[in-house]
């Protein structure tokens, strides 16, 4: 089974969800760990995927979901009603850029 459809039935269907599509992206800068961080995860792949709700009227959805190094589970991490995003920011707008910044209307 691919990463794509076991997200579809680890993190979305036991929510009355339909995954539409999904993408693997990365940070564009490290995060900085402090001095001694302590219980950090450890690598990780992370995927954004577009979900919609199976129930009337459906609702769209942003997901932000995870796999942590060593584990087959997929965890939710952050999740957005598409009404809840303002932007979404291009990183270079003069040339062809796969970057971008999902900007939340709290942000």
């Amino acid at each position: 089974m691919s990463n794509k459809s076991a997200i579809g039935k680890e993190v979305f269907a036991p929510h009355d969800e339909r995954m539409l599509g999904a993408v693997q992206v990365k940070r564009r800068t490290k995060k900085k760990i402090p001095f001694l961080a302590t219980g950090s995860q450890g690598e990780y792949l992370t995927y954004i995927c577009l979900s919609v709700t199976n129930s009337k009227p459906p609702q769209v959805f942003i997901t932000k979901v995870k796999q942590f190094e060593g584990s087959s589970c997929f965890v939710k991490r952050s999740h957005w009603r598409l009404e809840e995003l303002r932007q979404v920011n291009g990183i270079e707008p003069n040339r062809d850029s796969p970057e971008f910044d999902l900007l939340d209307r709290k942000s």
